[in-house]
């Protein structure tokens, strides 16, 4: 927008001017020809209005005057390129146009006057064209002297509002402490005058980018934030000329919340920029954009290529190892990688094989893309087109205003602490003042933080104006009337929070001075201003008022106006003196006085540069000031401020004055003396005045005149020369003025360090070079430019004055906001609140509340956050009030609808918060905070065949959508699976292992399922999966959540109160009054539909909507039915007909006939059930065919219209079958429903049924199936095909049931004539065509003759179907070998039978996969599914660190191990356990027992041993042996004795079945020992443990538990039976030692020896009758001793190998008894009792158990040696002391000489360090040596011997190291007595040190622990997404695998094919050739054969031949 208002600006100018103004310099030289121009054209100028006349003339519409706004908009806008583009054309057209419209021109400009003034920076082009303008133009002086009136008055009052502004003190403070730019301590916020104008930056796009998207051809790029783009710049590098980009476009989208993935396949949201053609080798495309554009989303896409034929190479270079791979099929042989994929992520695209870019990563081998962009940061907003996007906007515009509030807090705290800091530094003392300079940095950071807040405030407004904007444009694009009030609501409050901003005043009143200082230029109106005392009142302004620049201004405008006015400068010195003088004496004690007077005497000095008339007044008044301040330094005696203040100051003005005096007179030849006094006095020969260019001009002229000097002119020669011999003087003059006054900074140069002023300016110009040149080129370029061409003297002034004037371009400004608009509402509702609080009678103040409620509430564009929270404590308030009881309810919906009453029908908004309110009445609403977070995971197991993830998590609930599907289409759409949208089918989702149902709200979900089982802090996970991709799903489905079990009627049963009192007619006719669905209409029809919706909860609501106002309810209802459908909004369509067909079924109840409906609206709703709208949502149509009938029901004549709206189609229903329309399919479909919607006690649907029976509809429906319908049953004859393929066939059978339900006629009729056919069709299951035929039949069931019919020819079918059926079961019988005997039962064949047989002996375990036992499989290894865990084996261990080992359950659930092994390998995604999981009966498992079967192997048995330590070890830590294995068995019957739950550890199993796994791990251990003849390792500490009973067993770790345990594998029946009593014995006196002592003693004193309860003695008691009966019932001692086997612990194994069934069987036995009768039992003698073990043990076995325990002598001193009898070893000369020869002979420390007492030494303390000691000693852990020196040496005695301990020691450790040992121990026990706590002060010592140390390594820690946690993160991060690529590398690989297996398949079979032929070539031809092998061989058998038979014959003729020879012979004559 703002570049178009730009380009029509320029235009305009274009139009108007004869020059185009392209640039700068040649619109300034275009200026100044036309000035030529207009001097040398003047007389000539026409007098009739020219072009620009026209266009500034007022009477025509199309002129510039008329469109004020126009001009206004423009001039003040917030961009500063439009302003100066403005004031270029208002410039052109002033200088174009004539002088009459010049004035009107100025004018105009005067009119727009007061409204500059709220504009603040933005007005000054505007004052800049206005005093231009006005000095410019022949105003009338009385027209200019008003003008210059109302400037000094509104400059007057804005100084006013600044001298009195609350931060002017503050601002003046901060001045004195600091130089500032901007005022940003307001608490009034204001856009137009803090706000910096932020330029065009070039930057790339990877700095401004949030997130990228890929498309083949496309970058799709969202921003961090919203840019407004200029330019844009793209480089391209690595450029492939295979394919060369033609042309790329930009597109771009100004919406934000849309998620990238959605605008990737969205292409309609798009919005094109620009297209640029590259040529072939281009690499830099650059392009300015005609408009700038705000984006959020950025698309660039390569539209073309120049290579459009581009196909694939036929080879490719490999990504891997750069072979040359032919792309066909492009698989590397040499490593196996393809070619096709992308070289930086290893993506394959299988849509498009050889993309340009690529989708994953966005790499491109063809090219590498740079971009870069001319932008900068702009504030946008998602434009507003539906009611969704409405509200979304509303929730941005609330959290923009709730942030800027809170940053509005802080900005007030800054503030508090900046003026704090002013008040410290400005009233500390004359000493600390100096010491406090620094301080003035502290000042500076503290408001540069202010502005940063305000900033950031500043920002936050901004992005709340553009939501307001784009809601506004909604509003008035739904509703023009809409927002008329509030657009004039928001024009007002700008206004106001404009007016009382101190930024805008004083950026205000330094226009006004400008504009002063360019009226001063016309004498007419300074002389007014002096007359009305405008020197005054600028004088009587604060000194530190408003801002450096405003004070400037102010002493510019003063000089200004004094200028050439000798009563002003006068006046002004008079002022100047008398002023400096009373501050002196006033203040003369004060170190301050020169800031007071700074301002003044920097005034005075400026006054004195210009020596014109006045001059010599204002030097007067110096002088004056100067003189009077010495005398007053001389009265007083604090002189030193005075003369810092006023005299150093003075006396610099005046040695400036006389020396630039003393200097001109130097030059001259006259120099003169003026007398002060004289001077003084006015005495005309001492006065001086001079004017510098006067005496130019004066020498210039001389020159002019006479070459040779001359002493005076004549009065000829003094005639004025033409103005180009004064030219190059004048120009001179300026050129020198500009120097000193714009080149050097005169206030710079002052502050410069020097004494002199040369030096000064010396080191201003060394230090500012840069500044210098800047200056200087501007300067020249001014100079040459401007002044260079003019040609009089008056336009040098003009031209002069005008740039002089010229400022700086401010920054852009937005429209303000107040962000304290509704604080003082805020404090009322607080301050009422607490009124209501003390009231007796509050609920009188309900009905000002309300109102004041719902005129808040209407409030929507201009919210702020107090807004928000007063109407928060309205509602709140209201809410207290209405919640008291029914009676005040009752009271308050009575005052809504009498508030409703006094608003008109097109105030939607009051109705729609009334009608929220009063449901809130009816059902509150819950208060708590409802929202939550979602967590949504993929499936573990679908990782690799689901793309993408959701990178959020977790999400809050506002943005998952309100319902499953909407949660669904979330994933979808952000994991790119579009193609799942909206297919509701293809993705399942789950909660707490739940499948839910897409139709359920994701609220009640969280609500009903997952809290459930789950604490609210916890994210709700939702866990994605495709539908059927891992099978049938077992999770439980959730179609329906709970709902409340409350009746209805109590529920909304105040709903009642609307019922009276007309409240429901009230509803309806506010709702009457909609007519269109827009932004107002639709929240209110909402709220209303809503609250009906409560209403006909109730059946009194129910009656009052059908009986009194149906006809108006109907009408009213339907019309919204129909806008409803034609705006498209399915939800209210679906409120409206709830709520229509309750409150029609209600009247239909009760038999009564409703009125019918508006016969044009149901017309309409007729002609809508046609649209795709309602075909689409399938419970519309079956609620609108329910509604429908009804709306007709009373009226035949729209009955009758009714049934001709379908008539079209139901007249030829054949018709159907050849077009197959899919418009005759919705009618038909719709017309059934209507019919099955009619109810049989309707009468008004048993007319309509009698309608359409009465034209015949049921016997079309009858004819088409006596037509089509086949005869015979033949279903898959081509006949029955072609029926059932027919579309019409479902529809007619549709139409038979909905007409036969109730109706006695049409029953009849169809009974009559086509029951047969309904019958043949009841039998085919194909289509549903069955199940409808049946339902047609059912229909009929109300008529008791007709249904006989149906009876009978069903019974008729079932007879003959049990004829076909009996027939097939007897050929059954005979294939199986089977017949059926003559009485029914059947007789099978004995061989066929045998296989059933055995399949029925198996009753052993089976797998539970194959179902197959030892029986079947016996050489396939068993395993039992177990689960392992770590425990503490013995919690009564005496150490207190406690020996861990694993405790094994299982559910005895057999499986083959390999049925194991190929379900793992089936389930590979899945975790080995995991599958078996599902296997195990859904229990956890990690280990499989195996079991040795009879004839399996034993190294198949071995190994599976060995697999099963491997897994224990993996799922424990601990390698099982036997001990551990033991240890197991003891905590498995422990838990059995104590009743524990064996299914809490792995989620299922129960005794039975853990009584049945406990002989297989008695069989693990029997295996070992076995194997390992280690049988006396176990049974050797048993019979230790019997007969050497040591009492420390009770706390060992293998004690009298494991014991009892060990005895199950290595004692037979008989060897337990002798022990086990006294095993018994034992057991219980350790568990009595337990329970008297937790820590180890050796024996009990008297009072310990009492009798514990039974409870006590319990467990124990049951563990050793639980082993008594696994040894006496589960082991069968005879079986046992009849197996095989030397040892018993053999026999023992190959009994649990062979008897796995029987040993089941008994331990099931065995567990359900022991629980029914043992667990129960309360003492020993019901024990004894129920064990029936009378002869066995005796009630008082407790108590002679105890009896045998040891005498705890420790205690006791037994002093008395006389009470033992005997000879001691003392006494006994054979045994010799060997300890007194090891004292003599042993070397001992010094240190042991001194006694130890260790009562006083805490012996725990010193364990550990004796522990360490001893093993570093030994070199390895030797328990028994260190229990030994702990307990043996330092425990037994209290005051032990060291030298005895030492030689105790040197047997384990040597003399040497039990010396050392002894020497450190002994000083530690001796620092432990002496120590208070018996503790040595050497562990003390070290134990500080210890924690000190930990302590520091602890901060260390955490101090690195974030920097790892980051690291981690990111390598997690990394790992992810490199994982996430191996995986989809895993997933080519792997489809690239068996695309190759499946080719090396279809080459195995066309090789095995060939071989085939070719194998059946050979043998066809091996056949021929033994077939024709066999032809010769039978041909030369018959010749053989017939030559056999000639030469047969031929011997028997060979004697008659011979016979014949001879007679031949002797018949012929002799030879010669």
């Amino acid at each position: 927008m703002e570049c178009c208002n730009k380009d029509v600006i320029k235009l305009l100018e274009v139009i108007v001017s004869p020059v185009a103004p392209a640039t700068q310099k040649s619109r300034k030289q275009s200026e100044c020809e036309k000035r030529k121009r207009s001097k040398s054209q003047g007389s000539a100028r026409s007098t009739s209005d020219n072009f620009v006349d026209k266009f500034l003339d007022a009477k025509r519409s199309c002129s510039l005057i008329a469109h004020p706004q126009f001009v206004r908009k423009n001039l003040f806008s917030e961009s500063e390129s439009i302003r100066w583009a403005m004031h270029s054309l208002m410039k052109t057209l002033f200088a174009d146009c004539s002088d009459a419209k010049k004035c009107v021109l100025v004018n105009f400009l005067w009119t727009i006057f007061n409204d500059s003034i709220r504009f603040g920076q933005r007005a000054i082009q505007y004052t800049d064209l206005l005093g231009f303008f006005t000095i410019k133009s022949n105003m009338p002086p009385a027209t200019l002297k008003g003008y210059g009136d109302l400037v000094a008055k509104t400059l007057n009052s804005q100084l006013t509002q600044l001298s009195t502004h609350s931060n002017s003190l503050l601002y003046s403070r901060l001045a004195e402490q600091l130089s500032f730019g901007g005022f940003y301590l307001e608490s009034q916020l204001c856009l137009s005058c803090n706000t910096q104008n932020e330029e065009f930056t070039l930057s790339t796009i990877t700095g401004l980018k949030g997130d990228t998207k890929f498309t083949t051809t496309s970058q799709i790029y969202k921003l961090k934030a919203g840019q407004e783009i200029q330019k844009v710049s793209m480089k391209l590098t690595d450029v492939k000329r295979t394919r060369h980009v033609k042309s790329m476009t930009l597109y771009y989208t100004t919406r934000t919340s849309i998620p990238i993935v959605e605008l990737k396949n969205s292409p309609q949201l798009w919005l094109k920029a620009k297209t640029v053609q590259l040529t072939q080798g281009q690499s830099d495309v650059s392009f300015n954009l005609p408009v700038s554009i705000k984006v959020n989303f950025l698309i660039i896409e390569f539209s073309s290529f120049y290579d459009e034929s581009y196909s694939i190479p036929e080879t490719l270079p490999c990504p891997r190892c750069s072979n040359n791979v032919h792309t066909d099929p492009g698989i590397c042989g040499n490593c196996g990688e393809n070619v096709f994929q992308c070289h930086k992520c290893r993506m394959i695209n299988y849509d498009e094989r050889d993309p340009f870019i690529c989708t994953q990563c966005g790499f491109c081998r063809y090219a590498k893309f740079s971009l870069s962009m001319l932008s900068r940061n702009c504030a946008i907003a998602d434009p507003v087109e539906t009611e969704d996007e409405r509200k979304r906007a509303e929730i941005e515009l609330k959290r923009q205003l709730v942030k800027a509030d809170a940053t509005w807090e802080k900005l007030t705290v800054q503030r508090r602490e900046l003026e704090d800091s002013c008040y410290e530094i400005e009233y500390c003392g004359e000493e600390a003042k100096k010491e406090a300079k620094p301080k003035a940095h502290p000042l500076v950071i503290k408001y540069n933080e202010c502005k940063t807040s305000h900033n950031d405030i500043t920002s936050m407004i901004r992005a709340a104006n553009a939501c307001r904007e784009t809601l506004a444009d909604y509003e008035r694009r739904s509703n023009l009337n809409a927002v008329k009030s509030e657009t004039k609501v928001i024009s007002s409050k700008e206004a106001v929070s404009m007016s009382s901003c101190y930024g805008c005043a004083v950026n205000g009143a330094e226009n006004n001075l400008i504009l002063i200082r360019a009226l001063c230029q016309i004498a007419s109106v300074r002389e007014s201003l002096i007359t009305d005392g405008a020197v005054e009142k600028l004088l009587s302004s604060p000194p530190n008022l408003g801002s450096s620049n405003l004070r400037k201004l102010i002493r510019r405008a003063i000089c200004r106006l004094v200028r050439g006015s000798k009563e002003a400068s006068k006046e002004l010195g008079e002022r100047l003196k008398d002023k400096i003088i009373k501050l002196a004496k006033q203040n003369q004690t004060i170190a301050r006085l020169d800031v007071l007077l700074r301002e003044d005497l920097e005034l005075l000095k400026q006054s004195l540069k210009y020596r014109d008339c006045g001059w010599e007044y204002r030097i007067k008044a110096a002088m004056a000031i100067f003189l009077e301040a010495s005398e007053l330094c001389e009265r007083v005696s604090s002189g030193t401020t005075i003369v810092n203040g006023v005299l150093l100051p003075c006396l610099a003005i005046l040695k400036k004055q006389t020396s630039s005096q003393q200097k001109e007179n130097s030059r001259t030849s006259s120099p003169y003396d003026v007398n002060y006094r004289k001077w003084a006095d006015g005495d005309a020969d001492h006065q001086y005045e001079t004017n510098f260019l006067k005496k130019m001009l004066m020498c210039i002229h001389m020159r002019e005149v006479s070459i040779n000097q001359k002493k005076g002119v004549t009065d000829a020669e003094r005639k004025e020369l033409p103005f180009e011999k004064y030219k190059t003087t004048v120009l001179f003059w300026f050129l020198v003025d500009q120097i000193l006054d714009k080149l050097l900074d005169a206030q710079a140069i002052t502050d410069s360090a020097g004494a002199e002023y040369t030096e000064k300016l010396q080191m201003y110009i060394r230090k500012n070079t840069v500044a210098l040149q800047k200056a200087s080129e501007k300067l020249a370029m001014t100079f040459n430019e401007e002044f260079i061409v003019v040609d009089s003297l008056e336009e040098f002034i003009d031209v002069a004055n005008l740039y002089k004037n010229e400022v700086a371009s401010m920054a852009t400004i937005s429209s303000s906001t107040d962000l304290r608009v509704g604080k003082s509402l805020d404090a009322i509702v607080l301050l009422l609140c607490t009124i209501i609080d003390k009231s007796n009678n509050p609920f009188k103040m309900i009905k000002p509340i309300l109102r004041g409620y719902l005129s808040l509430c209407r409030v929507s564009i201009l919210r702020t956050k107090a807004i928000d929270d007063a109407q928060d404590g309205l509602l709140k308030l209201l809410e207290t009030l209405t919640s008291g009881g029914e009676d005040i309810a009752r009271d308050f919906v009575k005052i809504c609808f009498r508030t409703l009453l006094h608003f008109s029908k097109d105030d939607f908004q009051t109705s729609q918060f009334v009608f929220e309110r009063l449901c809130n009445i009816i059902r509150p609403e819950s208060t708590e905070d409802e929202s939550f977070r979602v967590q949504i995971d993929k499936d573990p197991l679908q990782e690799e065949f689901l793309p993408g993830r959701m990178v959020n998590n977790p999400y809050p609930s506002s943005v998952v959508g309100e319902t499953i599907r909407d949660l669904k289409n979330k994933i979808c759409r952000d994991t790119e699976l579009i193609a799942m949208v909206d297919d509701d089918t293809s993705l399942e989702l789950l909660v707490s292992n739940k499948i839910v149902k897409l139709d359920l709200a994701v609220a009640d979900v969280y609500k009903k399922i997952w809290l459930q089982n789950h604490e609210t802090n916890v994210p709700m996970r939702v866990i994605y999966r495709m539908r059927g991709l891992m099978g049938e799903a077992t999770e439980e489905f959730v179609e329906t959540l709970p709902e409340d079990d409350r009746n209805e009627e109590e529920i909304f049963k105040r709903a009642s109160y609307l019922a009276v009192d007309n409240g429901l007619d009230l509803v309806l006719e506010k709702m009457d009054s909609i007519r269109s669905l827009n932004s107002r209409s639709r929240p209110l029809l909402g709220a209303g539909l809503k609250l009906l919706g409560f209403c006909v909860h109730l059946r009194l609501c129910r009656d009052a909507l059908a009986e009194n106002s149906s006809a108006s309810m109907l009408n009213i209802m339907l019309q919204l039915l129909n806008i409803c459908i034609e705006a498209k909004e399915a939800k209210l369509v679906e409120d409206i007909l709830s709520i229509m067909n309750r409150v029609l079924a209600e009247a239909a109840s009760h038999g009564q006939e409703t009125e019918t409906g508006h016969k044009h609206e149901l017309t309409k709703l007729l002609n809508a059930i046609d649209s795709e709208f309602v075909q689409s949502r399938q419970n519309i149509v079956l609620s609108l065919m329910e509604m429908i009938p009804f709306l007709s029901f009373g009226d035949e004549q729209l009955m009758e219209q009714l049934i001709n709206h379908f008539d079209s189609v139901l007249s030829n229903l054949s018709s159907f079958d050849d077009s197959e329309d899919e418009q005759h399919k919705i009618y038909l479909d719709c017309f059934c429903d209507i019919l099955k919607g009619l109810k049989p006690d309707n009468p008004g649907g048993k007319h309509l049924k009698d309608i359409m029976y009465g034209r015949d509809l049921p016997r079309q429906a009858i004819d088409y199936l006596r037509a089509k319908t086949p005869s015979d049953k033949n279903y898959a004859s081509d006949e029955w095909k072609d029926l059932l393929e027919k579309p019409v066939l479902p529809f007619v059978l549709r139409i038979l049931a909905g007409l036969a339900t109730g109706h006695p006629e049409c029953q009849k009729l169809i009974g009559e004539m086509v029951i047969p056919e309904l019958h043949r069709l009841e039998q085919v299951a194909a289509g549903g065509i069955g199940s409808l035929a049946e339902e047609a039949l059912e229909a009929l069931r109300d008529n008791t003759d007709v249904f006989k019919r149906v009876s009978e020819a069903r019974r008729a079918t079932r007879k003959e179907k049990a004829k076909v059926g009996k027939n097939h079961r007897m050929k059954t019988l005979m294939k199986l070998g089977m017949a059926e005997n003559t009485d029914g039962t059947i007789k099978a064949d004995e061989s066929k039978s045998e296989s059933l047989k055995l399949a029925n002996a198996e009753d052993g375990p089976l797998c539970v996969i194959c179902k197959e036992g030892c029986l079947f499989e016996p050489k396939k290894i068993m395993s039992i599914y177990c689960f392992c865990k770590r425990a503490t084996v013995e919690p009564f261990e005496g150490n207190s660190r406690k020996t861990v080992g694993f405790e094994i359950v299982s559910s005895f659930n057999l499986i083959h191990n390999e049925c194991h092994k190929k379900a793992v390998v089936a389930k590979r995604s899945r975790d080995e356990w995991e599958t078996s999981f599902l296997h195990n009966n859904n229990t956890r498992c990690n280990a499989l027992l195996p079991l040795w079967g009879p004839e399996v192997t034993e190294s198949d048995f071995s190994t599976q041993m060995a697999r099963f330590n491997e897994s224990v070890r993996d799922a424990t830590g601990v390698s099982p042996d036997v001990t551990w294995i033991i240890h197991n068995i003891k905590l498995s019957l422990q838990r059995f004795t104590t009743n524990g739950k064996f299914y809490l550890d792995a989620g299922g199993g129960g005794p039975e079945s853990n009584m049945k796994f406990l002989p297989h791990l008695i069989h693990y251990i029997l295996y070992t020992t076995n194997t390992l003849k280690s049988q006396s390792s176990l049974k050797i500490p048993i019979q230790s443990f019997l007969d050497d009973f040591n009492i420390s067993s009770a706390w060992a770790v293998t004690g009298f538990y494991y014991k009892a345990a060990s005895a199950l594998i290595v004692f037979s029946k008989e060897e337990w039976l002798k022990c086990r009593v006294d095993f018994l014995k034992k057991m219980l006196m350790c568990i009595h030692m337990r329970e008297v002592s937790i820590n180890q003693k050796k024996g009990v004193t008297d009072a310990e020896r009492k009798e514990l309860p039974f409870e006590k003695y319990k467990t124990t008691v049951l563990f050793w009758f639980l082993a008594d009966q696994i040894l006496d019932k589960l082991l069968d001692a005879q079986a046992i001793t009849d197996s095989a086997g030397a040892e018993y612990t053999e026999k023992l194994q190959m009994y649990i190998r062979k008897n796995t069934v029987a040993l089941q069987k008994a331990s099931e036995k065995l567990a359900m008894t022991f629980n029914e009768e043992f667990i129960v039992v309360d003492s020993l003698e019901e024990f004894i009792d129920v064990a029936n073990l009378y002869s066995v043990l005796e009630p008082s076995l407790v108590t002679d158990a105890i009896s045998q325990i040891p005498e705890d002598t420790s205690s006791e001193a037994m002093t008395d040696a006389g009470y033992y009898r005997g000879t001691t070893a003392d006494q006994d000369t054979r045994f010799g002391d060997k300890t007194k020869k090891l004292m003599k002979t042993l070397k001992f420390s010094e240190v042991l000489a001194e006694p130890v007492d260790m009562r006083k030494v805490k012996l725990d303390a010193l364990k550990p360090w004796v522990h360490e000691k001893l093993t570093e000693i030994l070199g390895f852990e030797d328990d028994v040596v260190i229990d030994y020196a702990k307990a043996q040496n330092l425990e037994e005695t209290n005051k032990p011997d060291p030298k005895v301990v030492q030689i105790n020691l040197t047997g384990f450790l040597n003399a040497k190291n039990a010396r050392l040992f002894m020497g450190e121990l002994w000083p530690m026990l001796v620092s432990a007595q002496s120590n208070p706590n018996g503790i040595p002060q050497e562990l003390i010592d070290a134990k500080k040190l210890e924690l000190e140390t930990h302590k520091a390594d602890k901060e260390t820690m955490q101090k690195f622990q974030k920097n790892i946690d980051q690291i981690q993160q990111q390598i997690k991060k990394d790992m992810d997404d490199k994982n996430e690529r191996l995986e989809r590398r895993a997933q080519k690989e792997s489809r690239r695998e068996d695309r190759s297996s499946r080719r090396e398949d279809r080459d195995r079979k066309r090789s095995r094919r060939s071989r085939s032929g070719s194998r059946d070539r050979r043998r066809k031809e091996e056949k021929k050739r033994d077939r024709s092998r066999s032809r010769d061989r039978k041909s030369k058998s018959d010749r053989k054969r017939s030559r056999s038979r000639e030469r047969r014959r031929e011997r028997s003729k060979s004697p008659e031949r011979r016979r014949e020879k001879r007679r031949s012979r002797s018949r012929s004559p002799k030879r010669e």
